[in-house]
C-alpha cells in the first residue's frame, strides 16, 4: 500500500513537472517567433524538398515507407528544431544522432530550413492507420491517462488528446507511422535520442511493452465524418475512445484509429 501511495506520488509529481514544463516551452517558443526571422517561402521550400527529402519523406510528405516518418501537416516550428538538431554547428556535435539526416541538413541554412518546414507543414497528411488491434485500447488509455504505478505521465498532456501535437516541442503524432514512433520510444528510453529532455521520464520508466503499445494508441484518434466509415477491423466502439471533454459526439463522427510518433 504505501509503495502505491508512493508510486502515484511520483506519477503526479511528473505529470504537474510536465505540465509547467510544456507551458514554459511553449511560451519561449513563441517569444522567439516575435524575434523578426523572415517570413519562410514555402515555394523555395518546396524546390529544396524536390531535390533533397523527397526521395525519403515524399514530395507531399507523406512517406511511404514506416522507416520514415511523415512530415506533411506536421508543425513548422517543430520541423525546423529536429533539422537543426541534425546539424552539427560552431565545433559542437549534432543534439540529435543521425548520420543520414545529418549529411542532408549540414548544407542547409537556417532560412532553407524554415522554407522547408514552411512548404512540409502546409502539406495535408495522409494518416497511417494501427495494425496491432489488440494494442489499440491498452495504448489509449496509457496515453490519455498515463501509468501511475511507474510514475509514466499520460501522453496526452504534451501531444493533445487527439494526437495534434502543440507548437514547437510537441510534434503531432496523430497519422504517423507505428513502427516509427516505437522506434523513437526505444531511442528516447536507451539514450540514443537526447534532444527532448521532456521525453526522459518516459524513458526511465518505460518498458519494451510499453514502446509497442504507444504506438498503436487510440489516444490520436481522428473525427471522422459518419459517411467516411473505418475499414474493418479497425473500428473501436464508443466507449473504448470517448473521452469526456474532448468534444467528440458518437451521433456526428466515428473514431478512426491512427497511429503515431515522437
Amino acid at each position: 500500500m504505501r509503495n502505491t501511495i508512493k508510486a502515484a506520488a511520483a506519477w503526479a509529481t511528473s505529470t504537474l513537472a510536465l505540465t509547467a514544463a510544456s507551458t514554459w516551452l511553449v511560451a519561449a517558443y513563441a517569444q522567439d517567433a516575435k524575434g523578426g526571422a523572415a517570413k519562410p517561402d514555402a515555394n523555395k521550400g518546396q524546390q529544396i524538398v524536390t531535390q533533397v527529402c523527397a526521395a525519403c519523406h515524399g514530395a507531399d510528405g507523406n512517406s511511404t515507407s514506416p522507416v520514415n516518418p511523415k512530415l506533411a501537416a506536421q508543425h513548422p516550428d517543430y520541423l525546423l528544431k529536429q533539422l537543426k538538431d541534425f546539424k552539427a554547428e560552431g565545433g559542437k556535435p549534432a543534439e540529435r544522432v543521425n548520420a543520414v539526416m545529418a549529411a542532408f541538413a549540414q548544407p542547409l541554412s537556417e532560412a532553407d530550413m524554415r522554407n522547408v518546414s514552411a512548404y512540409y507543414s502546409s502539406q495535408k497528411l495522409k494518416p497511417a492507420f494501427a495494425k496491432l488491434k489488440d494494442s489499440v485500447e491498452l495504448g489509449q488509455k496509457i496515453y490519455r491517462g498515463g501509468i501511475a504505478s511507474k510514475a509514466v505521465p499520460a501522453c496526452s498532456g504534451c501531444h493533445s488528446p487527439n494526437g495534434a501535437g502543440i507548437p514547437a516541442q510537441f510534434p503531432r503524432l496523430a497519422g504517423q507511422y507505428a513502427d516509427y514512433t516505437e522506434a523513437q520510444l526505444v531511442l528516447f528510453r536507451q539514450g540514443g535520442r537526447k534532444n527532448s529532455p521532456q521525453m526522459t521520464p518516459p524513458r526511465r520508466g518505460g518498458r519494451g511493452g510499453l514502446c509497442r503499445r504507444l504506438p498503436a494508441a487510440a489516444g490520436a484518434v481522428r473525427r471522422c465524418p459518419s459517411d467516411h466509415p473505418a475499414p474493418a477491423g479497425k473500428r473501436l466502439s464508443a466507449a473504448a475512445t470517448h473521452r469526456p471533454g474532448v468534444g467528440i459526439s458518437s451521433n456526428a463522427a466515428i473514431h478512426r484509429t491512427r497511429e503515431l510518433t515522437c
